[in-house]
């Protein structure tokens, strides 16, 4: 009995905690293959994105229009300004805050970006970690 309401459980965690892709190359990512049109082609299996897929690798992104097309969620990246990331989602809650015995700021803000909901943590002001799951 107890083992069934265990896995219920995790069952349930599973559920709510949201997906997650790894994407490998033999070693660093080759530049032609470096932009959301490879790795919506790589997802398509997957993950549903939307607006006309392509079935190849589409050129960088380089002007605001384009650019516009692709969700919030699949601009984020580590390594941004939480000023970026407050242009991306607007402004969001924030979570916690903490200081380190090093004397860094981490701090943990929550992003709604249409049906998702956006988990970064961000340390001295950039993202370090975050996580993307269905409201």
């Amino acid at each position: 009995m107890f083992s069934q309401i265990k896995a219920q459980q995790i069952a349930d965690k599973r559920l709510g905690g949201g997906s997650r892709f790894n994407l490998r190359w033999q070693a660093s990512v080759p530049p032609e293959e470096n932009n959301p049109g490879v790795v919506m082609k790589l997802l398509a299996d997957y993950v549903t994105f939307p607006g006309p897929q392509q079935a190849s690798a589409s050129p960088p992104l380089q002007d605001t229009v384009a650019a516009a097309a692709i969700p919030a969620t699949a601009r984020l990246k580590r390594g941004m300004k939480i000023e970026e990331v407050t242009n991306l989602f607007g402004q969001g809650h924030q979570v916690s805050q903490s200081v380190s015995g090093e004397g860094l700021k981490t701090q943990i803000y929550e992003y709604a970006s249409g049906d998702r909901l956006v988990d970064v943590t961000y340390v001295e002001g950039l993202v370090v970690r975050y996580s993307i799951s269905s409201n």
